[in-house]
């Protein structure tokens, strides 16, 4: 890694500017603790590109197994959605049915009110 900011450097032309070497030495200190951190070098950053490609690639190779899986399941309960869509609409007709049934026997068993 590199240094990003070298605060001798900096007080040193703040007092070529002008500045009282206290002043100067504050202000660089000041600066560096505002932007105190380091560059990455190409290699940093080919070595972070390398372990982002081994977890991207370790990550595949956990999830491509359970695709097939996934799929497996999905497939079921979607069959599972259908049988029982069928179920519920079968039972809906039967009730609809019986209703129907009862209303045209009570229409049938009791005299009509009002003649």
């Amino acid at each position: 890694m590199v240094e990003l900011f070298n605060t001798l450097v900096a007080a040193r032309k703040l007092q070529e500017a002008g500045c009282d070497q206290a002043l100067a030495e504050e202000m660089a200190s000041q600066i560096y603790g505002a932007i105190s951190g380091t560059v990455a070098t190409k290699a940093d950053i080919e070595l972070l590109q390398s372990d982002i490609k081994r977890l991207e690639d370790s990550t595949k190779a956990v999830i491509k197994p359970r695709q097939f899986e996934f799929k497996r399941v999905e497939s079921s309960f979607e069959a599972n959605c259908e049988l029982l869509l069928s179920y519920v609409t079968k039972q809906l007709w039967l009730a609809v049915g019986t209703f129907l049934v009862i209303v045209k026997a009570l229409d049938y068993l009791l005299p009509a009110v009002g003649g």
